[in-house]
């Protein structure tokens, strides 16, 4: 096993704080909070529960969980040093995490080797320009002070 537990919860974002960094900081606090109390644990338990049941009874329900959420954001801290392959050195890495459903937005975060990446995936009739959130999501990252 990787060592990734994944799980569905209901995240609000705070876009009513104005500081980036105060916004990433309570972000954080938030997803603190959910990782270390019992909603964490409750989902992770329901989808191994659901993993075990026959399919016939697995697929309605993960339906009906896809069907109520929008969006999947995963993050993964990579590797801090530069990897290489056949001798050759690896400039970027990218992953894309799980969506199914009507989950029609997916957005990955991977750093690797001092960089941060973002990977953005989207049903069009949910966001028609995708690069639009690429764009806001590098607005704010050069609204933060060095």
């Amino acid at each position: 096993m990787l060592g990734n537990k994944v799980g569905f919860v209901y995240f609000p974002l705070p876009i009513e704080i104005d500081s980036p960094i105060e916004r990433l900081l309570e972000t954080k606090a938030r997803m603190d909070n959910i990782k270390g109390g019992q909603e964490a644990i409750l989902s992770y338990g329901f989808l191994v529960l659901l993993g075990l049941l026959p399919k016939s009874i697995q697929h309605p329900l993960v339906d009906l969980l896809n069907n109520n959420a929008s969006t999947t954001m995963t993050n993964v801290p990579g590797p801090k040093e530069a990897l290489s392959m056949a001798s050759s050195p690896i400039q970027n890495l990218m992953f894309f995490g799980p969506q199914s459903g009507k989950m029609g937005v997916g957005i990955s975060i991977l750093s690797y080797n001092g960089k941060v990446t973002l990977g953005v995936s989207a049903d069009e009739n949910m966001i028609p320009d995708p690069g639009l959130l690429v764009n806001y999501f590098t607005q704010e990252i050069e609204e933060w002070p060095e």
